[in-house]
């Protein structure tokens, strides 16, 4: 998909911004290293006169090795070759540079930079004295700013170093003079003094300078914008809210506000909000295309299937042949059992040629909901390429199906030859398929055969225990999965599986409660995980801890099981009308769950 996330753009801003000041003015080692030269050689060599050395010295200082080669004295027009005096004490600071010795380097740098005024001099004078945090610093961005009035990265300098130094009357100025030198650049201002703020120590200062751009310009959305930007950056979660909110109110129209407000309200976990800032957005922008795909990779991330593919659908009314949205469309009609449409989408994906062996893959999976196995067949076989060890996959499914496992199996030991290095997954995969096909014993086998050619494979220990328990066998289960543990103590999801079958299976409630607990830690918002939980709780009579953790995996994942486990300890708080209403919800969404099903006709009894 083609979107941009609230997410990356926050990163590009903040990445974009940030490390122009931050490389810019802080690692000034790697714009000193010079290449191909021994200077102790140069003055050892008495028959070269010191313009020479100075000649050879720039003929170094251009080659592609330089970080500034674009910056480079020329030595036609420069004001350093004016005198010997300027030419020598130039390259002394060049070599005691290159050596580390940068203080020694700054003195004769800053000789040369006050007499010269060359920008690039004043350039390197000031970025070494900022990374040397010397007295000298502000002169020497002074005069850089004074050189060079239209580079970005010199009012940037000063602006940091008047916030370092916590002078803020001087630093409102300084941002000021950014912003007219970024209108000029055709940037935005706003984010350049965002940049600065985001990468300096002290955040109070930041924020006081930034509150007051945004209130000297409190008509432009952008101000708040940037606001927002720098605020998020440092986890200043509400008051970036409230400044994001103020840049919406005042201009509605851009699609990066809506994103970076909907961004931060997830990483709060206040995902509904988040959901409905989008809904907002597209609502007032039903064209744009950038919004729309935000608000649909929201639902999708929420598993909100059906409202995803209404978003999907809109899209492709205005551009019926983008084969992204086609694609998209197809896969979630597909998880929607919406087969003549996924099959309409699909069959026009074929007209892309480097979209065909999507196409067939899926429309493969399209006539298996049709219930023809072999227009399926066909459609599977038809694929080459990267995706043919899935369409392999997909065959060995449908004879696994009809119940005929060598078959399948077959095709799956071809499979294992022609990639070798993909043999433990399809290892997994064929088990996976002989469990959905109710061969669990056969699955056990390849597993336990599989094992034996892998042994310290962690996955095919973690599926075979899992598989175990499916044939009740819970010693298998505790022994694989103490194994995986054994080999790394922070596997979460081996301690999350011991836990809950141990909280389910038996009475130790406590060493599950401990393992879950070890779990939790590890993947704190873990939906399974935040089940398990909820489910010790409630078998350890805890049921109003384990509501709130079973609330909390159902807000982040509506999955059947998770919904039966809350409807069931809701029920047993006495809390029925409740209980029913959360059950009707899951089955609205997976109207034959098994989980909730049988929650439902054993409690109701």
């Amino acid at each position: 998909m083609s979107s941009i996330s609230g997410t990356d753009l926050f990163r590009l801003h903040i990445a974009a911004y940030s490390s122009k000041v931050g490389a810019g003015l802080e690692n000034i080692g790697a714009a000193l290293i010079l290449t191909g030269m021994h200077y102790s050689k140069l003055l050892t060599r008495s028959r070269r006169s010191l313009h020479a050395c100075c000649l050879i010295l720039l003929s170094i200082l251009a080659s592609p090795a330089m970080s500034e080669k674009s910056a480079d004295i020329s030595a036609s027009r420069s004001p350093v070759f004016a005198s010997p005096d300027l030419m020598s004490r130039y390259l002394a600071a060049e070599i005691n540079a290159h050596r580390g010795r940068l203080e020694e380097a700054l003195d004769d740098y800053w000789i040369v930079a006050q007499a010269s005024l060359d920008p690039m001099v004043v350039r390197r004078t000031a970025r070494i004295a900022l990374h040397l945090s010397s007295e000298r610093a502000l002169q020497a961005v002074e005069l850089w700013v004074r050189v060079s009035p239209d580079a970005i990265d010199a009012h940037q300098a000063l602006l940091l170093l008047h916030l370092k130094e916590g002078r803020q009357e001087d630093a409102l100025a300084a941002a000021e003079t950014l912003m007219r030198s970024a209108a000029i650049a055709d940037k935005d201002g706003y984010l350049e003094i965002a940049a600065v703020a985001t990468a300096l120590g002290d955040v109070d200062e930041a924020v006081i300078l930034l509150e007051t751009v945004a209130q000297k310009n409190s008509e432009d959305p952008g101000s708040h914008y940037a606001l927002g930007v720098a605020l998020f950056g440092m986890k200043k979660y509400v008051r970036a809210e409230s400044a994001l909110r103020q840049a919406i109110e005042l201009n509605k129209d851009d699609a990066r506000y809506w994103i970076l407000l909907s961004r931060l309200l997830s990483v709060q976990d206040q995902f509904e909000e988040a959901e409905k800032v989008l809904s907002q957005a597209v609502s007032h922008h039903p064209e744009d295309r950038v919004m729309q795909l935000a608000y649909a990779g929201s639902l999708v991330t929420h598993n909100k299937y059906q409202a995803a593919f209404e978003v999907y659908r809109n899209m492709l009314k205005a551009e019926p042949d983008d084969p992204d949205l086609l694609q998209i469309a197809g896969v979630l009609a597909i998880e929607l059992n919406l087969w003549p449409e996924a099959r309409l989408y699909l069959e026009k994906l074929l007209e892309y040629p480097k979209m065909r062996d999507h196409a067939r893959l899926l429309l493969g999976k399209v006539e298996l909901g049709f219930g023809d196995m072999d227009a399926a067949s066909d459609y599977f076989n038809s694929v080459k390429g990267e995706l043919q060890g899935e369409a392999i996959v997909q065959l060995a499914k449908i004879e696994f199906e009809a119940g005929r496992i060598e078959s399948g199996h077959k095709l799956f030991d071809q499979q294992r030859l022609a990639e070798p290095d993909e043999a433990i997954a399809y290892y997994l995969a064929e088990a996976e398929l002989l469990k959905l096909a109710d061969y669990i014993d056969e699955g056990l086998e390849l597993l336990a055969a599989a094992i034996k050619i892998y042994p310290d494979d962690l996955d095919l220990l973690y599926s075979h225990g899992m598989l175990s328990i499916d044939n009740g066998d819970i010693v298998t289960l505790e022994k694989r999965m103490r194994e995986i543990i054994a080999a790394n103590p922070d596997h979460a999801l081996a301690l999350n599986a011991l836990g809950y079958t141990l909280a389910d299976e038996t009475d130790r409630y406590e060493e599950a409660l401990e393992l879950i607990t070890r779990a939790l830690e590890l993947m704190p918002k873990s939906p399974a995980i935040l089940d398990s939980m909820g489910w010790v709780l409630f078998r350890m009579g805890r049921l109003d801890e384990s509501i709130s953790y079973l609330q909390q995996a159902a807000d982040i994942n509506s999955d059947g099981e998770i919904t039966a486990h809350l409807g069931e300890v809701l029920w047993h708080s006495g809390k029925r009308e409740e209980a029913m209403s959360v059950w009707k919800s899951g089955l609205e969404r997976e109207p034959d769950n098994k989980h909730i099903v049988e929650a439902m006709k054993r409690l109701q009894k």
